[in-house]
């Protein structure tokens, strides 16, 4: 049985895919960019509090991977959007 937050994300991936729906070009790729960005922050928040409270250090340690990968991410899509003038 799946529990409210498995629902959300699901709800969440949803309206990503959504959100894409018809788009080409630089419309997508902004789109695409705009979803990303959300969905790793996304991951950021649900990681973070397992660097702490996580009983097992190998999902510590997944955590903490997440959290820096995410944040890279993010920090190359932000670049991006500047780079081609996709900033709202």
């Amino acid at each position: 049985m799946m529990d409210h937050s498995a629902m959300g994300m699901m709800d969440e991936m949803a309206g990503m895919n959504s959100a894409l729906e018809g788009k080409t070009g630089d419309e997508f790729d902004k789109a695409f960019i705009e979803q990303m960005i959300m969905h790793h922050q996304s991951a950021i928040d649900m990681a973070v509090p397992g660097e702490k409270n996580a009983q097992h250090q190998e999902l510590k340690d997944l955590t903490k991977a997440v959290v820096s990968a995410q944040t890279q991410e993010i920090k190359q899509m932000k670049q991006w959007q500047k780079d081609w003038v996709y900033e709202n």
